[in-house]
């Protein structure tokens, strides 16, 4: 598993992560958590002594997943820089490669501000996954 080349991140930074469903759904039970720890191995570089620095916000799925989480940002940051990455399979391992847009900080952030408003309005914490938002929700209108 090598890093990613040309990819340094320095704190604080938000991470979005793109990933095929189906490839999600092949690291059950707690993908999101897995593909986090590969995440932060390959391209953090982060060891056990580090791990608080990460904190994991979203994790969307639909016909692409998305996980969001952030490194070493404080949490009274609302708008932090962003850098967004693919996953692709590659054998029984995945390669985390960065792509840009030029929307995607805007769109990253924003997207945590409304989860973060909902969390508030609802007493919800992070992480957000939309798998457990849609049980919370039904739990709501009963």
């Amino acid at each position: 598993m090598a890093p990613t080349p040309n990819t340094t991140l320095n704190p604080p930074i938000r991470v979005f992560i793109r990933i095929p469903s189906r490839l999600l759904d092949s690291y059950e039970p707690n993908a999101d958590t897995k593909l986090i720890g590969m995440f932060s191995a390959q391209i953090l570089n982060t060891n056990s002594s580090e791990i608080d620095t990460i904190r994991h916000l979203i994790t969307k799925v639909a016909r692409h997943a998305m996980i969001v989480l952030d490194y070493g940002v404080p949490a009274d940051k609302c708008e932090p820089p962003v850098v967004a990455f693919d996953v692709k399979p590659d054998g029984s391992d995945v390669l985390f490669n960065e792509f840009h847009n030029s929307r995607i900080q805007r769109l990253v952030n924003d997207t945590v501000k409304v989860w973060a408003d909902q969390n508030s309005r609802y007493g919800w914490q992070f992480p957000s996954r939309t798998d457990l938002r849609k049980n919370q929700q039904t739990h709501l209108l009963k």
